[in-house]
């Protein structure tokens, strides 16, 4: 249960509950810092995983639609370059 809630508290308080809210929040306009980056779905997986893994009641929808939402938005701010004959990544986090 630490596992599952520590990183949520002191690294990523974004990562806490479901995230269909900010994620509809955010589709609707309203800018909320710090809910879509790396940190927070790093924890989001994690804390999600270890809460399954020990039995406390983790609904599977929210947190699969904030961490798609997630990984959509990140893939979205890496741009390929090609420049000759190698490919040069540009991450704008």
């Amino acid at each position: 249960v630490f596992l599952a809630t520590w990183p949520v508290v002191h690294i990523a308080p974004a990562a806490a509950g479901a995230g269909v809210a900010e994620v509809m929040a955010y589709l609707n306009g309203v800018h909320m810092p710090k809910i879509f980056n790396l940190k927070t779905l790093v924890v989001k997986f994690v804390s999600c995983a270890a809460a399954v893994g020990v039995g406390l009641p983790v609904g599977p929808e929210g947190p699969m639609i904030h961490m798609g939402a997630l990984v959509t938005n990140l893939s979205n701010c890496c741009h390929l370059h090609c420049d000759g004959h190698r490919i040069v990544v540009c991450w704008r986090l």
